[in-house]
């Protein structure tokens, strides 16, 4: 599988996590979406252990952010293993999306910074650490 169709389908899964509670409708539905795009038969075997843990320590943000916030950060941390490209990534989706002046720091640190309202997260995937904020 090329590294564009992994990318592909490491957000379709995102998408799959977010929306059922159960396996096997993941699976469905990241084999179906495949197929709707690629054609073909395709097929998906998952299970929620394959899956880094998450979790928000503190935050401001909606909670539609927040889940993109965790969604972008579960694709960083599994196409980069560098922590400088991890959150130069999460960066840059978020200046993308939401405009310019993220910043995000991710490692083990300690921190206080300003930031604007609702924009900041505090939180883990797997064992990495990753703040999330915008400054004007």
């Amino acid at each position: 599988m090329s590294e564009e169709l992994e990318r592909e389908a490491f957000q379709v899964a995102l998408v799959a996590v977010t929306i059922y509670t159960i396996e096997n409708d993941m699976a469905k539905y990241i084999g179906k979406e495949f197929e709707r795009k690629h054609g073909g038969t395709w097929q998906c075997i998952m299970g929620r252990s394959t899956m880094p843990k998450t979790s928000i320590r503190r935050s401001d943000m909606s909670d539609e952010m927040e889940c993109e916030a965790l969604q972008v950060a579960l694709l960083a941390v599994n196409m980069y293993e560098k922590n400088e490209d991890i959150a130069h990534y999460i960066k840059t989706e978020f200046n993308r999306k939401h405009g310019n002046y993220w910043q995000c720091i991710v490692g083990n640190f300690a921190s206080s910074v300003t930031h604007n309202k609702n924009s900041y997260i505090d939180f883990s995937v797997g064992d990495e650490n990753i703040t999330l904020f915008k400054t004007d």
